[in-house]
């Protein structure tokens, strides 16, 4: 009994902690009031403020809108407030001002189920578990076909090497993924975020480990994909973002500039330091 109680009293200050973080997510609960998700077209930030600790802003009054079936990319220093950009699309997150609008309707509003079929994001490492190539493109949902997988493999430009692939869609893919290589397990989580169709997809630095072949394959692919649905590309190698309609510059938690490659190249600093950097234009030429 005196063992007993000693490690009752030892482990009482993790059951405080754990009653007081419990707490803290109850009072904080997102808010959900079911509206469908049909579409997502247009994707509006007005005066949009975040802040992980209060009266710390990590974004600040951000205002912009992304219109349908456009490429848009985002770019900026580390830190900047690029991924928590992302999360308060994904509605992973919401605004401590200002409001997240996807076709006019507050994001607070929408089904949270709904809501990841119809805007997927692909991170910028390949989460994939041991298992098939068609096991990991399912992920969980029972309701996908194979019809549906393989339009998906097709889409992320996969399918050819799925044909080549000892078993198919049955190859397994190895711990992590180690039976495939980089720009394979790139485009099978692309195919895995479009095997639902969805409006909207985001991608975090999606080339940024991959070889030059390889590279040229995604990009291919979101060439392509952008005929159908918006793509936004979080990405620090200006290579990716060649082909997007636009390109939001983000630097201290503010959208800094938002226009086309050319305007930026004119008008944004940053931008042009960027493509120096990286060797597309010469410093001398800024």
């Amino acid at each position: 009994l005196q063992v007993a109680s000693s490690s009752i009293q030892a482990t009482l200050p993790y059951h405080a902690t754990l009653e007081q973080r419990l707490a803290e997510f109850r009072e904080g609960a997102r808010t959900d009031k079911g509206l469908s998700v049909d579409s997502i077209e247009h994707i509006e930030f007005h005066d949009v403020t975040f802040e992980y600790s209060a009266d710390i802003p990590v974004l600040h009054n951000m205002t912009f809108s992304i219109g349908p079936r456009e490429v848009v990319g985002i770019m900026g220093p580390s830190g900047g407030g690029k991924s928590t950009l992302v999360q308060l699309l994904l509605g992973l997150r919401e605004p401590t001002q200002g409001q997240v609008l996807f076709d006019g309707v507050d994001v607070g509003s929408l089904a949270r189920a709904e809501l990841p079929r119809k805007m997927t994001f692909v991170p910028q490492d390949s989460h994939l578990f041991n298992g098939t190539v068609e096991e990991n493109i399912r992920f969980m949902r029972p309701g996908v076909t194979l019809a549906q997988i393989e339009a998906a493999c097709r889409a992320a430009n996969l399918w050819t090497d799925v044909e080549g692939f000892d078993g198919g869609l049955e190859r397994q893919v190895g711990d992590r993924g180690d039976r495939l290589s980089g720009g394979q397990k790139q485009r099978l989580c692309i195919a895995r975020a479009l095997v639902e169709r969805p409006d909207v997809l985001i991608l975090d630095e999606p080339t940024s480990a991959l070889d030059v072949k390889s590279e040229q394959l995604v990009r291919d692919t979101l060439t392509e994909l952008s005929e159908s649905m918006s793509v936004i590309i979080i990405a620090h190698r200006l290579s990716t973002l060649e082909f997007c309609d636009r390109i939001m510059v983000v630097q201290a938690g503010r959208a800094v500039a938002f226009d086309t490659a050319e305007a930026l190249e004119r008008d944004s600093e940053f931008f042009r330091e960027a493509l120096a950097i990286a060797g597309m234009r010469s410093a001398e030429g800024r």
